[in-house]
């Protein structure tokens, strides 16, 4: 399905909007992971992570070549969300080589 240039600018934008909207959830949501609001911003990055999910496909349903943007943010919002950085004191106990 072809868009014409009113509807692909809205779509790009639309895209753009909805990535940066990731990106801010998975900080936040990171961030705040032991304070009292956690499970409201947890709840957003959920949204958000579909959001971007759903404008993904949208954008490789309307053949938009910036398709492959929404795929590397789903991608980050991903790591960001399962990546557990452990602080620096615990960091050289934890892994302690190989044996």
């Amino acid at each position: 399905m072809m868009m014409d240039s009113a509807s692909g600018v809205a779509v790009f934008w639309l895209i753009i909007a909805t990535q940066l909207a990731g990106v801010t959830s998975v900080i936040v949501a990171r961030c705040s992971e032991r304070s009292g609001g956690a499970a409201v911003f947890q709840r957003t990055f959920f949204i958000c992570l579909l959001a971007v999910g759903c404008t993904t496909v949208l954008s490789i349903w309307l053949q938009n070549p910036g398709w492959w943007s929404g795929g590397a943010t789903l991608s980050l919002m991903a790591v960001g969300a399962t990546f557990d950085c452990p602080p620096g004191d615990q960091a050289s106990t934890r892994y302690t080589g190989i044996f």
